[in-house]
């Protein structure tokens, strides 16, 4: 398998919508509100499954957001 390299050598590495939400611990719909806000990275590519986001900015990003405590994966309100 051929990887295409970043500018600096190292693989380019992509996430969809679904990595990311995983990367962020959340479910997807809120994932994506996360990637509208400010500061957010800007997706490398629009294909026809949706966006894509080098794996590497996403995982920058992800360690500066700030979150907020919720409920647990799964866990539903009584």
């Amino acid at each position: 398998m051929n990887h295409i390299m970043k500018a600096d050598g190292r693989p380019l590495r992509l996430y969809g919508l679904t990595e990311v939400a995983g990367v962020l611990g959340i479910q997807k719909q809120p994932a994506q509100r996360a990637l509208k806000r400010p500061g957010a990275p800007a997706p490398v590519a629009e294909l026809a499954m949706g966006a894509v986001w080098d794996a590497d900015d996403i995982d920058a990003w992800a360690t500066t957001r700030r979150t907020r405590p919720g409920r647990a994966p799964g866990v539903k309100s009584t």
